[in-house]
């Protein structure tokens, strides 16, 4: 359940320059940082963003 202190969600905008290993490794980064911190919980989206 999101809104607890084990909790974690975030939304990242990513360029559509970026490839995706850089993407995965974003995410495993930040999934380990916040297990260091005790979260248990970690709901993330990467959204693209597309140049215009």
């Amino acid at each position: 359940m999101l809104g607890t202190t084990r909790t974690a969600e975030l939304t990242i905008t990513v360029g559509a320059d970026q490839d995706d290993a850089f993407s995965s490794e974003l995410l495993h980064r930040l999934a380990r940082l916040a297990r260091e911190r005790g979260i248990e919980r970690f709901v993330a989206e990467l959204i693209p963003r597309i140049s215009g």
